[in-house]
């Protein structure tokens, strides 16, 4: 499922988690990786001093891809490296991996710019909106310092395909990482209307989390060591309820894919993923639709 990993790198502390990550990920997965470091061009017009400030940029980014090149060959596993020029470093990332053949992006969530995180600011959101492969998020926080397992793994789910599709992979990298898997549907709270008897609205939450219970026993019938979780939002965000089973069942990785039942609440961009993004410590693997 994953043959070519790419690993953007800036040289930031949660940059070299994430690269540690996918390095090992791939060495699990008998993977190549290609390491992938960008630098925005100078304008046309500019002074001999921001001339030499471009070549030094340059310069350190070719010096961080040999690190990372000479790291790779010491953990036996291939890899190649890229330094792009580019003024859009989403779009020359999403380029490159479509080019290269990747089907895997994992990319730290901050960058060296303080003002330009990279998820919900103007790099992994636009990678995220623009790949048409799977991307690994990896929090400045996940793993608190050291570097990050895959040992549990959360699935969440919702029945719908995107959903199935997310669950796929989270079985792959289960199997392949000997992780435990942990499958998640959150029961959504039921909407109550103006004037609505308590009894409808109470059968209406009744029947939502008959169809939750449904969806989950589906999704765990081939997966007998899986632990079936079933949640009720309670009028909580989903999102919130996704990271709470996550710090309570001390999960490494969330899977979720990137659209969710409802149009107006898709996984990514959409209050389901975006409240993970922002709250979830472990590291998200976004699946998104396939184009």
């Amino acid at each position: 499922m994953y043959e070519k990993i790419l690993i953007p790198v800036d040289g930031s502390a949660c940059s070299e988690k994430a690269a540690r990550l996918g390095l090992a990920l791939a060495g699990k997965l008998n993977a190549q990786v290609i390491f992938a470091h960008v630098v925005a061009p100078w304008p046309a017009l500019y002074t001999p001093e921001a001339k030499v400030q471009e070549e030094r940029y340059r310069a350190e980014g070719q010096s961080l891809l040999e690190r990372w090149e000479q790291t790779a060959k010491a953990a036996k596993v291939e890899a190649a490296v890229q330094l792009e020029v580019s003024s859009s470093t989403p779009e020359a990332l999403t380029r490159l991996c479509e080019e290269k053949g990747c089907d895997l992006i994992v990319m730290g969530t901050h960058s060296r710019k303080g003002l330009e995180q990279l998820f919900l600011g103007s790099v992994a959101e636009r990678v995220s909106r623009l790949a048409k492969v799977p991307v690994m998020l990896v929090r400045d926080r996940a793993g608190e310092g050291e570097d990050l397992r895959l040992e549990r793994i959360l699935a969440a789910i919702d029945g719908s395909p995107l959903s199935d599709l997310a669950l796929e992979h989270a079985k792959h990298l289960t199997e392949r990482l000997g992780a435990s898997l942990h499958l998640l549907y959150v029961v959504p709270t039921a909407r109550r209307y103006l004037h609505e008897p308590q009894w409808a609205y109470e059968l209406d939450q009744a029947e939502l989390r008959k169809e939750g219970e449904h969806i989950l026993a589906e999704a765990a019938r081939d997966l007998p060591q899986a632990e079936a979780i079933l949640r009720d939002a309670a009028g909580r965000r989903i999102g919130e309820v996704i990271t709470a089973v996550a710090h309570e069942k001390s999960i490494d990785l969330i899977v979720m894919g990137t659209h969710g039942r409802s149009g107006l609440s898709r996984f990514l961009l959409g209050s389901v993923a975006e409240w993970v993004a922002h709250h979830a410590q472990p590291a998200i693997l976004l699946v998104r639709e396939t184009r």
